[in-house]
């Protein structure tokens, strides 16, 4: 009894007087009020020496206390008596406002206001060499992704070049993405235009052709040009080669040496020959050899054609080598066994060589529906193989069969 008697006391004693109470409690109130407008600057000004408020659990955690000793006369007394009068709190409110305005010091406020740092008008040209680092180009699979990086490519772009061409050309677009265009693209463009005569038409087609010109020395590009002057070809005909053929810049003098001595030899030419086969087709001397070895093997070993035949084939219809080999044979042997036509014929038009075989099986079925199937040149109408390669039906029907179009489309549903 007596230690519960101690416990209550103690706890009675904690319990602040009436008036203390009172003045907590409107403390508190004010500065909850006051500190929602002038926070920011308190916690900003180091001068500033807030009034610190109690807890707000303060009051619950006495009545806490004072519940488990005090009887519910007494609770109800104590919470009855700390309610403020209206008088004394707007005292304190107007007491903690004059405080709050003699210990702040609005200079200071001023001051980090005017501290802030100045909007930028003007860059220095520090701040655009700063500005203009970019970062590195992403990896891409194509260069449409770096145009916006490189000046080289829009250049190429403005010269109208077809820069799609080079994206799968294995290492190509990593040397394209690398050239710089005063240093590395410009004097070769000088080069191919003034010493070379390309013309402007031709650099589209022929960079897009042949982009690895740029890694090419300017030197080794003269020596190449200085061979062609050594052959005895004129600055047209040269102008020609490397227009037509522009690879031809990207060869070694030794190797365009050794294919053109190969046709020399091969096809018992001539040094005018040779002159007037590769300004006809230059690209004879840039082509795979190895497929143009193997049509010459093919046209003299299984079609039976003889080196004077073949050297007029080449010299007629150069390009003849360099088409579909399998296509060739194909026409061929249409000629020759369904149509009966010889060799020699067949040399003095080798173009017919170079036709679509179903094509001409249908031109030759409908001549023999007619019986006008003729290729003898010494009978009565006579149809050469010119006539048989006539470009369209139209053509082929009005001026060589004399017939309608739309009887020989009749007959082609019947084959």
């Amino acid at each position: 009894m007596a230690r519960a008697l101690t416990t209550r006391f103690r706890l009675i004693s904690l319990i602040p007087e009436h008036s203390q109470l009172n003045q907590v409690s409107a403390a508190s109130n004010a500065y909850s009020s006051a500190s929602r407008t002038t926070l920011c600057y308190s916690c900003l000004l180091s001068q500033c020496k807030p009034i610190l408020a109690p807890k707000k659990a303060l009051k619950n955690d006495l009545f806490f206390y004072s519940n488990q000793t005090l009887s519910q006369g007494e609770t109800a007394n104590a919470s009855k008596k700390s309610t403020p009068e209206p008088e004394e709190g707007a005292l304190l409110a107007k007491q903690f406002a004059d405080n709050l305005k003699r210990h702040t010091d609005f200079s200071k406020i001023d001051a980090f206001e005017a501290e802030s740092p100045p909007r930028i008008t003007e860059l220095t040209a520090e701040d655009k060499k700063i500005f203009a680092i970019r970062p590195a180009p992403q990896p891409s699979f194509n260069l449409a992704a770096y145009v916006n990086q490189s000046e080289t490519l829009q250049k190429f772009l403005q010269m109208g070049i077809n820069i799609s061409k080079w994206d799968r050309k294995g290492k190509l677009p990593d040397l394209i993405v690398r050239l710089d265009f005063e240093r590395d693209v410009k004097p070769r463009l000088i080069f191919l235009k003034e010493v070379a005569g390309v013309d402007d038409e031709t650099f589209p087609k022929f960079i897009s052709i042949n982009p690895w010109i740029f890694k090419e020395s300017l030197e080794d590009l003269q020596v190449r040009l200085n061979y062609l002057e050594a052959k005895q070809f004129s600055k047209e005909e040269i102008a020609i080669i490397v227009s037509k053929a522009p690879f031809w810049l990207s060869m070694s003098t030794q190797k365009v040496d050794e294919r053109i001595g190969w046709y020399q030899h091969e096809f018992n030419l001539t040094g005018k020959d040779v002159r007037y086969i590769i300004v006809k087709l230059p690209k004879l001397v840039t082509w795979d050899m190895d497929q143009i070895k193997k049509l010459r093997f093919d046209m003299k070993e299984f079609m039976a054609f003889s080196d004077t035949q073949l050297k007029r084939i080449l010299k007629f219809t150069p390009k003849l080598f360099i088409s579909d080999g399998n296509k060739i044979i194909k026409t061929f042997n249409y000629l020759f066994d369904e149509m009966k036509i010889n060799q020699e014929a067949i040399a003095n038009y080798p173009a017919i060589l170079r036709f679509r075989p179903l094509l001409l099986r249908q031109r030759h079925l409908y001549l023999k529906h007619l019986k006008r199937d003729q290729f003898d040149p010494t009978k009565e109408n006579f149809i050469s193989l010119k006539m048989m390669a006539v470009p369209n039906d139209r053509a082929f029907c009005e001026e060589v069969v004399k017939t309608s179009i739309d009887d020989y489309h009749k007959f082609l549903k019947t084959i």
